[in-house]
């Protein structure tokens, strides 16, 4: 029955589009509240229990995408039945996708930007990698959750002696790399870590990968200890839905990555 009430108010909201289209008067208060309620129900909806990273993003985030299946399935039901009414409803529908997005920006700008988030470097590697940080701007629509960091070499990575019985595992000897192409470029000049969501507990999330990239430099420069890279990554909003237990990032292989 609720999907039958839900469906009858989206439908009067409809001809009320209709009639003012056709140059009757404009739509009384009642429907003007109609059409606005689902922004007015969902700033007095109680949020539960903020993440100590992400606060109520992947909840809000989560809240979108359920609204916005039910929302397509009552257009796929109005195509089915009146066009008309399906291509206005498909407006409406644009413009809550529009204010979800300033939402959520807003969200992010005021209280997750600076943000820091762990992030558990793999053992053995020749650098080491500061926490990450939440960006944003505004009025950017949020689309991805954008995370930056610093990785900092802790060796030199050089040409191998060739009459050294035991070279380091991390050399170069010219392009490309040699026993670090699992997070450098062919030039030596980008370097990329592949990181994995895990919660609270520590135990990996299904799923939520992504690429730790830092921007090649057009010169070749030595890779020597000290030299640093900024990383940036990014993280899908259908993958911050599912982040509700989120308690850091975890530097994973590229094998690992690759893995589905």
């Amino acid at each position: 029955m609720k999907r039958i009430h839900n469906r009858t108010g989206f439908l009067v909201f409809l001809t009320g589009i209709a009639l003012a289209a056709s140059g009757c008067d404009q739509p009384d208060e009642a429907d003007a509240a109609n059409a606005a309620a689902p922004v007015d129900a969902e700033e007095t909806r109680s949020l539960g229990p903020p993440n100590p990273y992400l606060k109520n993003l992947p909840e809000l985030e989560q809240t979108r995408f359920d609204e916005s299946a039910q929302w397509q399935q009552e257009l796929r039901q109005l195509q089915a039945t009146d066009w008309e009414q399906a291509e206005a409803f498909r407006g409406h529908v644009a413009e809550r996708e529009r204010q979800w997005d300033e939402k959520i920006s807003e969200y992010v700008f005021t209280n997750l930007v600076g943000q820091t988030i762990p992030l558990v470097p793999m053992e053995g590697r020749p650098y080491n990698v500061d926490d990450l940080r939440i960006e944003g701007r505004r009025p950017m629509p949020f689309n991805h959750l954008i995370l930056t960091g610093t990785a900092t070499l802790t060796e030199d990575l050089i040409e191998p002696d060739r009459d050294d019985p035991a070279p380091p595992a991390f050399t170069l000897r010219g392009p490309p790399i040699i026993g670090a192409g699992d997070f450098l470029d062919h030039r030596g000049q980008a370097l990329t870590l592949f990181v994995q969501a895990a919660d609270l507990d520590g135990n990996k999330i299904p799923g939520i990968k992504a690429r730790l990239t830092s921007t090649g430099t057009a010169q070749r420069e030595e890779l020597v200890t000290g030299k640093t890279f900024e990383l940036q990554m990014s993280v899908d909003r259908s993958d911050v839905a599912r982040l509700h237990s989120f308690g850091q990032f975890v530097e994973i292989t590229r094998a690992e990555f690759d893995a589905r």
